[in-house]
């Protein structure tokens, strides 16, 4: 995870090494995000689950969510236990 004000995460979310978040991201409790992943400009909220290698912009993806590894995602806006 980069090192930047502009991101916003809790402290039960877990982010895997290699993962690019930032900038303007929050992400909220209960939150896995995989490997690999790139997320910009988004909300995660809570209990989602984002697997390895997926790219996240301009989204706020919703609660309980999983996304798939190698996923593009660019203006999603979903609601809850998509």
């Amino acid at each position: 995870m980069e090192d930047n004000d502009s991101v916003v995460a809790h402290p039960t979310a877990v982010i895997a090494e290699g993962s690019e978040i930032g900038p303007n991201v929050v992400i909220g409790p209960g939150v896995k995000i995989g490997p690999g992943c790139k997320i910009v400009n988004a909300a995660i909220f809570e209990g989602t689950v984002i697997k390895g290698h997926s790219y996240i912009s301009g989204s706020i993806i919703g609660w309980q969510n999983t996304v798939g590894r190698w996923c593009r995602l660019e203006t999603v806006f979903s609601g809850e236990d998509v």
